[in-house]
């Protein structure tokens, strides 16, 4: 019986050794199979040797990014000085708070490209030296006088001037008086044109806010010569007398156009 149990646990002792002895052959480094030799893989020997050089060295180590960018502190102070949301929504008008692109538009017209007037000088002389003046209100005030003519009933239109009577136009920085009508010793004989509004400069003058047509006869009797202008100005005067022309009003007669 005893020898019995000695010789089972010899065997088991023995088949125990076999198969440890097995599973070490199959993890060893080195394995024959079929006249094969299959060496075990070094991860850490590969890494090293061929996949570390091939790493991705776009991004910075954490102490190239600390050197290189501002911390968390430094960049809360440096916004320290800015407004808030909340402090931009209570200094600065809100959304709808401001006129839209179409109200602007409706409210506020261009400068007009054209000024277009009437004039109408009238005189009743009982004998010589009869005089007579009419006011050309552009209703704006220009930088620079524009270069006035008088083109009387008749007469070429100068270079600077366009259109007719009816239809009277400028170049850019003219003024363009057209005479449409005369009656009595205002007709060719007399003497007319455009002067500034204080008769400083005469003839062929205006200034930057008006001018006068004028008309002298030494005729007797009643005299009319009547017409029409036109101002294309070349730049306009911010501030006083620039009212008219941003709410898109000549300043009278025919419409601007």
């Amino acid at each position: 019986m005893g020898l019995n149990r000695s010789r089972s646990t010899a065997i088991a002792a023995l088949l125990s050794a076999a198969l440890i002895g097995g599973g070490v052959a199959a993890v060893a480094p080195a394995v024959a199979e079929d006249g094969a030799q299959y060496v075990a893989t070094n991860w850490k020997k590969i890494w090293k040797k061929q996949l570390r050089p091939l790493a991705d060295k776009r991004y910075y180590k954490k102490a190239q990014s600390d050197a290189k960018y501002s911390t968390k502190t430094e960049t809360g102070t440096a916004l320290g000085n800015y407004y808030t949301k909340a402090q931009s929504d209570a200094g600065y008008a809100q959304k709808g708070a401001s006129y839209t692109k179409a109200e602007s538009d409706a409210k506020y017209a261009p400068y007009p490209s054209l000024i277009r007037g009437a004039y109408a000088l009238g005189v009743n002389a009982a004998g010589a030296n009869g005089l007579t003046t009419d006011n050309v209100s552009y209703g704006v005030t220009l930088t620079v006088a524009p270069t006035a003519h008088f083109i009387e009933l008749g007469d070429p239109v100068p270079v600077g001037c366009s259109g007719t009577p009816a239809a009277p136009n400028a170049s850019d920085g003219h003024l363009c008086v057209f005479e449409a009508q005369t009656f009595g010793a205002l007709g060719a004989t007399a003497t007319k044109g455009v002067c500034t509004p204080d008769f400083a400069l005469c003839p062929e003058s205006s200034g930057v806010f008006g001018g006068l047509v004028y008309g002298y006869t030494t005729g007797a009797g009643v005299s009319t010569s009547t017409g029409t202008w036109a101002l294309r100005p070349a730049a306009i005067a911010s501030g006083a007398g620039a009212g008219d022309a941003a709410a898109g009003r000549p300043a009278a007669g025919l419409p601007g156009r």
